[in-house]
């Protein structure tokens, strides 16, 4: 039966098989009804379809998307979400360019600072601007604490040759230093102790 719709005064039903989703969404007086749709062109579109305010078709859409359109809205969701995730990869190579270093160097770096998230770098797989991470590990992004932002701000100030203090010059030379070492033959588990990573502020 599907989706419920005035057209000229009278009630008609679209969509027959091609209903993903339906939902309510409850307002201070009034409640409005969704629908997540498959269009003839094989698109996808949610839209109001009833309403309390009144004017609307009643709010008895049936959610009868057959196995093909579930499989290709799971194409679609998959599509965007390599797009989404390509996207902020590319974000981050121009990051990781603006410092002097890789992509997996840079990952490599926030990685050993922020020991409170650790996590095994996911396998990767090369493309023609950096690596491509798999689905369900692009939780990395979001890691953030004080140790990471002060070396990425002092491998930017090194890069740029903008350092006053000679000291600061130097912990900063120390971290590029360790990254861009092989990790087989690191000396230590991280570029900086916590005491000289403070100094970086």
């Amino acid at each position: 039966m599907s989706v419920p719709m005035i057209e000229d005064g009278k009630i008609v039903r679209r969509y027959e098989g091609r209903v993903i989703r339906e939902w309510e969404r409850n307002g201070y007086h009034d409640s409005d009804w969704y629908v997540l749709v498959m269009e003839d062109d094989g698109t996808f579109r949610s839209f109001e379809y009833s309403t309390t305010r009144g004017g609307s078709a009643p709010a008895n859409a049936d959610v009868d998307a057959t196995e093909e359109v579930l499989a290709a809205y799971k194409a679609h969701q998959e599509l965007i979400g390599r797009q989404q995730r390509i996207g902020k990869l590319r974000r981050i190579a121009a990051e990781a360019r603006t410092i002097g270093l890789t992509l997996r160097q840079w990952v490599e770096l926030r990685q050993a600072l922020d020991s409170s998230n650790w996590i095994e770098m996911p396998e990767a797989l090369e493309t023609g601007y950096g690596y491509n991470y798999k689905t369900g590990n692009e939780h990395w992004f979001a890691w953030a604490n004080q140790d990471v932002a002060r070396a990425l701000s002092a491998l930017g100030k090194l890069h740029r040759d903008s350092f006053r203090s000679d000291f600061k010059r130097k912990l900063a030379q120390q971290v590029f230093d360790w990254i861009t070492t092989p990790a087989d033959a690191r000396q230590y588990d991280q570029p900086l102790s916590r005491k000289q990573m403070g100094y970086l502020s």
